[in-house]
């Protein structure tokens, strides 16, 4: 495999683990361009099963929520202000908010691992559990939050949501040049929860900007003058 330009990477497992080894799995596999499977010697026709990595904590921190069970229907990577936040849209809120996990991010070598994009990396190989190390322990949504992951919610169901149109009404504002200002008209009126603002937990205050929303100065003013 070709030489990595990262020396750690972060995955999230978001149920507690079976085994000794972080397995490759089908249901994040991919379609590699020519080249990755060169690199894999894989197969030209097929999706190969992949271990995902990422390049920051909180980019595998939006994984904690499961995917199987329809938590979450959206996350992506933002640039602003020359650091890079992750963003995670969740449904049926109340319950995914309120969930308990038993979900952790192990970081480990990425000597294994082929880069797949600026945020990613991937590898068809099992990685030991011996050769990890437990980066952080995620046990509600909270956690998932203090990680890094900025959280938008709905409280409808991903079906609901699907049925109205608001899961491809979401997908489509990603790509518009004014997505953040959309965004944070979204959570103004309500229609969107920003619950790292709700709860007060690592809010990002460059994305606040972005969205024009009024948040809290990082360090309290005095209340008096004297």
């Amino acid at each position: 495999m070709s030489e990595t330009t990262v020396k750690s990477l972060y995955h999230c497992i978001p149920v507690s683990p079976e085994g000794d080894t972080i397995r490759p799995s089908p249901l994040y596999g991919t379609d590699l361009t020519p080249d990755l499977r060169s690199q894999f010697n894989a197969k030209v026709s097929g999706k190969l099963p992949l271990v995902y990595a990422a390049v920051q904590r909180s980019k595998a921190a939006s994984f904690a929520f499961q995917r199987t069970i329809d938590e979450i229907f959206l996350n992506f990577s933002l640039e602003i202000e020359g650091s890079t936040q992750e963003v995670a849209f969740i449904c049926n809120s109340e319950e995914t908010m309120t969930r308990e996990r038993d979900a952790a991010i192990y970081s480990f070598p990425a000597d294994k691992f082929v880069k797949l994009d600026r945020q990613q990396y991937i590898s068809d190989q099992h990685v030991k559990f011996s050769e990890c190390k437990t980066d952080f322990v995620i046990k509600d949504a909270k956690d998932i939050m203090r990680a890094g992951v900025q959280v938008f919610s709905r409280k409808e169901t991903f079906q609901e949501l699907k049925a109205t149109g608001f899961v491809d009404d979401v997908y489509c504002i990603m790509y518009i040049k004014d997505s953040l200002s959309i965004m944070g008209q979204l959570v103004k009126q309500g229609i969107v929860t920003w619950e790292n603002k709700k709860h007060g937990i690592n809010i990002d205050h460059a994305l606040a900007k972005e969205m024009n929303i009024k948040v809290r100065d990082k360090k309290p003013q005095p209340r008096f003058t004297y």
